[in-house]
């Protein structure tokens, strides 16, 4: 559902496409393919399996090429993350429990 409404909304804002790196065998489902069919790479001219696009609408990206700059913000390193982390409560995990009554 989330990659659905995802998708919903950046129609809705008239984007024409967008780009993710991800399981192929996932997202494919959604119409996602590899970014090179847009004569698209990552910031270093490079190509993956996992680096796709999905054009919004019919030709959408077809005009579009060059290089996916990403945003400095998914720049982050183990430090960074493990400070974040700290913002949270520690929770355990446990495994449901389903009473089911006939």
């Amino acid at each position: 559902m989330l990659i659905e409404n995802t998708i919903a909304i950046a129609a809705k804002m008239d984007y024409c496409g967008l780009i993710l790196f991800g399981n192929p065998e996932y997202y494919h489902r959604f119409g996602f393919v590899n970014a090179q069919n847009f004569d698209i790479t990552t910031r270093d001219g490079m190509n993956f399996d996992a680096f796709m696009a999905l054009e919004l609408y019919p030709d959408a990206l077809m005009s579009i090429n060059g290089k996916f700059i990403d945003d400095a913000v998914f720049d982050t390193n183990e430090d960074e993350l493990e400070e974040f982390d700290k913002q949270f409560s520690i929770k355990e995990k446990t495994a449901a429990k389903i009473n089911i009554s006939i």
